[in-house]
């Protein structure tokens, strides 16, 4: 008996530490560039919700406050970012984060019969600077023009995009392959 209460009571500190790291693991980071740890929940409608840690108010997960969030749920980060697309900036999932970070933006259609289509489009930043459009599911846009984009991104490294093009296919994953290469060349071959 004394057994099954010492191993009720480990069970339950166990539960209670799990459930305090979890709580833990979301954060967003503000215009001022401070992090905040809490809990992000996506109500039924309207923006996504933060409270932190040490507050009782939720607080709007907004573009007016806030540079980027982090999901820990689906382990997603997502970052403020302004596209041709956009007439403001919009929050989009970051796919690959280094000297160049890759960016998704989806775009979803339901026509009057019920019968949607969805578009996507990848966007590579080098530098924090401007993104530039690098892959698309539409016929919107240039392909030759988003390769153009992609090959200036990766040109730093001419071994790099001489294999980029020698591979002779401009999959979304290719694309996301080269990008992973190049943090990597960047960060640890040659600077």
């Amino acid at each position: 008996m004394k057994k099954n209460f010492i191993n009720a009571i480990f069970l339950f500190v166990l539960l209670s530490a799990s459930t305090i790291a979890n709580a833990q693991k979301d954060y967003v980071v503000s215009l001022t560039g401070d992090t905040l740890i809490g809990n992000i929940k996506a109500p039924l409608f309207g923006p996504l919700k933060f409270i932190a840690n040490e507050a009782k108010q939720k607080v709007d997960i907004s573009i007016k406050e806030h540079l980027s969030y982090y999901t820990s749920k689906d382990s997603t980060a997502y970052i403020a970012v302004s596209i041709p697309l956009k007439n403001s900036p919009v929050f989009l999932q970051r796919l690959e984060n280094g000297k160049v970070q890759l960016v998704v933006y989806y775009i979803t259609h339901v026509g009057a019969n019920g019968i949607g289509t969805s578009q996507t489009f990848w966007y590579a930043i080098k530098d924090n600077g401007k993104p530039l459009d690098v892959k698309a599911s539409s016929l919107l846009g240039s392909r030759k023009e988003r390769e153009n984009n992609f090959y200036g991104i990766i040109g730093d490294y001419p071994e790099l995009l001489e294999d980029f093009k020698n591979e002779k296919s401009y999959s979304f994953e290719m694309i996301r392959s080269y990008i992973k290469k190049y943090n990597y060349y960047y960060k640890y071959l040659k600077k």
